[in-house]
């Protein structure tokens, strides 16, 4: 029987990175397109959950019969969830923030298997920062 295919819904690059450290190379690599506005009470642990599932849903709608692998990572300061540093301005913001404080890094990650069942774990680190 041949192995189903292993789809990758983000295209970040440090994700790739991680799983060739595994030696996992993924068959093909489809950035999510999903809504990862917070909901107003929801909790940075929830978050990262539900955005690594809604990725690998929306990704395996399209591709029945696939492994669909979809994670998310949320910086947060107590529940304040921090922005993605997505330019210069704002990762000096998010760092000053932090700077002296812990905080804690949550990373969700859901896989969707060939029978369409969704599999997903939340791991939780906290960090020291000088």
């Amino acid at each position: 029987m041949e192995r189903p295919r292993l789809i990758l819904a983000s295209a970040s690059p440090r994700r790739i990175d991680l799983l060739a450290q595994i030696k996992v190379i993924a068959d093909q690599v489809i950035a999510a397109q999903i809504d990862e506005t917070p909901g107003k009470t929801e909790r940075p642990s929830r978050l990262a959950a539900r955005l690594a599932a809604e990725k690998a849903r929306a990704i395996a709608a399209d591709h029945a019969g696939a492994l669909v692998l979809g994670a998310d990572t949320v910086v947060a300061l107590g529940r304040r969830i921090l922005p993605k540093a997505e330019d210069a301005a704002t990762a000096e913001t998010c760092l000053k923030m932090l700077a002296g404080r812990r905080h804690r890094v949550y990373g969700g990650v859901a896989l969707i298997d060939e029978t369409g069942n969704i599999h997903t774990r939340l791991v939780t680190t906290a960090v020291a920062f000088r």
